[in-house]
């Protein structure tokens, strides 16, 4: 029988996301996640601190680089995650 050593050093190289896993923005690992999920959460964690900081919608459509219509997806998308819902005004 293994036993894990808890004093063992892991190599934490992240990945496109986040520098280091334990810095990531992601709710779970994004190879734990089904296809473009990642890509999806961590667009929705961009708008929500744009929204969070004062911008309305069309506001962080453009400091982001997407439509409109891509603001409100991603809070259409944000409300069927199992994240917490985003404010769109």
């Amino acid at each position: 029988m293994s036993t894990v050593d808890e004093f063992q050093h892991y190599r934490d190289d992240g990945c496109e996301i986040a520098p280091k896993c334990l810095a990531c923005p992601l709710p779970a690992c994004r190879y734990d996640l089904p296809p473009k999920r990642a890509g999806a959460l961590l667009r929705e964690a961009q708008l929500r601190t744009l929204l969070s900081e004062g911008l309305s919608a069309d506001e962080a459509a453009v400091a982001m680089g997407v439509s409109r219509r891509t603001v409100f997806r991603l809070k259409r998308y944000a409300a069927t995650a199992s994240v917490m819902p985003l404010e769109v005004r």
